[in-house]
């Protein structure tokens, strides 16, 4: 067999150092290439990838832009019924009743889960429907349990409420039953309670409280019985804190001015008591019933004086100006205190052998009677003088009786005091001798008559006032007040005002034919008249 001589050849390290070099050359150009061609393919994939992604997105927003509408709709459906079946819940169904609220909750919780139901939405979508949509459904069950709750609350007070109002209206037929309608009042609250909040059933009783009692106590002061509602609030404190604050001080003022108004009256009526009293001490005649209770009834101490001195006139079949002045005093000055008792030397005097209050007293009243008496006269001889003035020819005889009754030893003198003197007696008889009762006075001596008298009652006046000033000075310097001892400053006033008591005018004209006065025997006349016992 023919051999195959093997083809070699014999490589110097030149040659091999070469070839690696062309080679490596020639493998460096092929991966640029190949480098090139991954970098286009990757460039392609990524191009492809974003893509993709742009695609989804827009899927993502179109299925989200789906389920937005979806959800509003959803919403809106489920709002619309809901507001629907509420509506006619309220208008068509008895939300007394409690069924009736548990029936609609039940229904909009049904309503809700089948509408969750038939949503195919993605799950966000879903979960924030469901959130939406409960949310929906909680506001309506909450409105309607509390709508209920109001109407079966509204119920019960109104029921509970009529029923109090009832027993309520049964106190003016008898208001001394206000414990026993009370105690029926808080039964029926009682009756009530199970269906009543805690709130509710305290608001109540302090409300029934408060009715029952305004009823009871506009009862008794509609019906004067301001004593009872007094006692009515004295036995139950709690009434006043069941009353509101401005009911309160209403009550409280028409009970304590109703009170006020009463004593009054029968303090007029006993005034009036006294006034016939003395009037029946000082005339001797004893005042009919009927005519006495008459003037009791009348207990008007608002009327003028002169009304209530004609009431007193009439009563005793009297002239006005015969009324006695303590009356008078009495009318003008109800709370004037005047003592007719003579100054017991055993019991009116205290240490160191000074008088009492009351011996004061004793001592003052005379002198103050006396004083009225006086200034009683003086304003009837003014009067009498002024209507002769007008034309009336009989009252100037008027003016000159007047005047004598002044020194009449029983009209300016309490009983037991004796001040007429002969110089008194004097006087009046030259009045006698110079005023002719037959004939009427002329315009001279109605002139000098005028001055004489009032120039001779303010002498006898000023000495009555220096004889209480004494007796006041003597209080005073004691520490007693003047309303104490009897004569209140208004009093005092009263009967020495500047129009009685003014400037004397010691040079006054007597009437023609009457010998004036010597300053010595005048003031002798005006000393023993001033009231000395």
């Amino acid at each position: 067999m023919a051999r195959i001589t093997q083809y070699t050849r014999e490589a110097t390290p030149t040659a091999v150092n070469a070839g690696r070099q062309a080679t490596a050359q020639d493998m460096g150009g092929n991966q640029a290439g190949l480098y090139a061609q991954a970098e286009a393919a990757r460039s392609t994939a990524q191009a492809s990838d974003q893509a993709g992604e742009v695609a989804a997105r827009i899927e993502t927003k179109r299925r989200n832009r789906i389920d937005v509408i979806n959800m509003a709709r959803m919403t809106d459906s489920f709002y619309n019924d809901a507001f629907s079946e509420y509506n006619r819940t309220l208008s068509e169904q008895d939300i007394i009743d409690p069924a009736t609220a548990e029936k609609f909750n039940e229904t909009i919780r049904s309503k809700s889960a089948e509408i969750l139901s038939t949503f195919q939405g993605s799950p966000d979508a879903k979960a924030k429907l469901e959130s939406e949509i409960m949310n929906q459904a909680s506001a309506f069950t909450r409105q309607m349990t509390a709508a209920s709750m109001s109407a079966q609350r509204k119920f019960l007070l109104d029921k509970a409420g009529g029923k109090i109002t009832s027993l309520a209206q049964q106190i003016p037929e008898d208001p001394t039953k206000f414990n026993e309608i009370m105690m029926q009042a808080d039964a029926v609250i009682s009756d009530f309670s199970p269906g009543l909040y805690a709130e509710d059933e305290e608001a109540m009783r302090r409300a029934a409280r408060s009715q029952v009692s305004l009823s009871a106590l506009n009862t008794y002061i509609d019906r004067g019985m301001y004593e009872e509602a007094n006692e009515l609030i004295d036995n139950n404190p709690a009434i006043l804190e069941s009353i509101e604050p401005g009911t309160q001080r209403r009550l409280l003022t028409d009970i304590d001015t109703g009170l006020k108004e009463r004593k009054k009256t029968f303090d007029e009526v006993n005034k009036k008591r006294d006034l016939l009293r003395i009037g029946e001490e000082m005339t001797g005649q004893k005042v009919d019933p009927i005519s006495a209770l008459n003037f009791l009834m009348d207990a008007n101490f608002k009327k003028p004086d002169q009304e209530i001195i004609q009431d007193v006139a009439n009563i005793y079949k009297i002239n006005p100006e015969d009324v006695p002045a303590e009356i008078v005093l009495k009318i003008k000055h109800p709370d004037l205190k005047l003592n007719s008792e003579e100054v017991d030397p055993n019991k009116d005097y205290g240490p160191g052998n000074k008088l009492t209050i009351s011996g004061l007293n004793k001592k003052l009243s005379p002198v103050v009677l006396s004083a009225e008496q006086t200034r009683i006269q003086m304003q009837m001889m003014q009067a009498s003088v002024e209507q002769a003035r007008a034309g009336n020819k009989v009252a100037g005889q008027g003016a000159v009786t007047a005047f004598k009754k002044m020194l009449d030893p029983n009209s300016a003198v309490m009983e037991g005091e004796i001040t007429m003197v002969a110089a008194a007696e004097g006087l009046a008889g030259r009045l006698d001798k110079m005023f002719d009762p037959g004939k009427p006075v002329s315009t001279e001596q109605l002139a000098e008559l005028e001055a004489f008298a009032d120039d001779f009652t303010k002498r006898l006046m000023e000495s009555k006032k220096k004889r209480i000033d004494q007796i006041l000075i003597e209080s005073d310097s004691r520490g007693f007040r003047r309303i104490d001892i009897g004569l209140p400053e208004t009093v005092y006033k009263d009967i020495f005002g500047t129009d009685v008591v003014g400037e004397i005018k010691p040079d006054a004209p007597a009437p023609a034919g009457l010998e004036k006065l010597s300053d010595d025997e005048l003031q002798r006349m005006l000393d023993e008249m001033g009231g000395a016992q």
